[in-house]
């Protein structure tokens, strides 16, 4: 530099993938010499640097499982929700999907974007009595960068669909009196009972 010069430097920070979560800590330092290779005044200046390597933004579904039971047939489908919670680093609005597998008894869809959810809804209207299984896979990407967050997050569904209330038949198919005029005949009893998932 001659005098009454400038000069500027570019100072680049790398995030290796060998860095985790954590504060680094380190130092450009300049030395000036003059032609006479001796040292300038005020040399060596040294500018700290500072590096903050935040964790990658991540989310999470809670809960991670679900178990659902109801009864084979009924028309009114069972309904729950799943939060998606992300952690402090996820500093972009993100844009969510949730996919099913195992059957037609099973949707999902997102809803909300500050504080998104996963609507669920399990069918049994043409469901016989047994235990069905899928999951719901939900991804999220960065919608500045459009990258995958995180890793998809793949929630298990069990569905039993118990027998419905059933009466059975009764212990006698028909009860017949015989007597005398004058006299009342024996009292008769037949059994009823019920199979399936009754209450009350």
């Amino acid at each position: 530099l001659m005098a009454h010069q400038s000069a500027s430097f570019n100072v680049i920070a790398s995030i290796l993938p060998s860095l985790v979560p954590g504060t680094y800590k380190g130092a450009v330092t300049i030395i000036g010499t003059d032609g006479y290779g001796h040292p300038a005044s005020g040399s060596p200046q040294i500018i700290p640097v500072t590096l903050l390597v935040q964790p990658a933004c991540t989310f999470t579904a809670s809960p991670g499982t679900l178990n659902f039971t109801g009864i084979s047939g009924q028309t009114a489908p069972i309904l729950y929700q799943i939060a998606l919670l992300t952690n402090s680093s996820c500093t972009n609005t993100l844009s969510w999907t949730a996919t099913t597998s195992g059957g037609s008894w099973l949707t999902a869809s997102i809803a909300g974007t500050t504080t998104p959810v996963v609507n669920v809804s399990t069918t049994l209207t043409h469901l016989i009595t047994g235990k069905y299984s899928g999951t719901i896979t939900i991804t999220a990407h960065d919608s500045v960068t459009g990258l995958l967050v995180g890793s998809p997050q793949v929630v298990p569904i069990v569905l039993t669909a118990n027998a419905p209330c059933t009466l059975s038949n009764p212990s006698s198919a028909a009860e017949v009196f015989a007597t005398t005029v004058g006299s009342n005949p024996a009292s008769q009893s037949f059994t009823l009972s019920v199979t399936g998932t009754c209450s009350g």
